[in-house]
């Protein structure tokens, strides 16, 4: 299968924007849980940063961008000068 330079840099270019949304998104999920616990005082009802609804989504948003990153592959696109 061949992709244009054009069509490979374009892919790359939202893969690392998707990417990007996906920590962005991680990062939401970590800051709301830490005005959460900025609120709560004993230890037990604290919730932790990783694992919530925002993290999973911007954790599986991220890891799909990732992929179709190096999915990206140098020998699918000609190169060549």
């Amino acid at each position: 299968m061949y992709i244009s330079p054009g069509l490979a840099l374009t892919i790359d270019t939202m893969a690392t924007i998707f990417c990007q949304s996906g920590y962005v998104i991680q990062k939401k999920g970590h800051q709301s849980v830490e005005a959460h616990n900025a609120n709560i005082h004993n230890e037990s009802e604290r919730k932790s940063g990783f694992f919530t609804c925002k993290w999973v989504v911007g954790m599986s948003i991220a890891v799909t961008a990732a992929v179709f990153h190096a999915g990206k592959h140098p020998e699918l696109s000609d190169f060549t000068f």
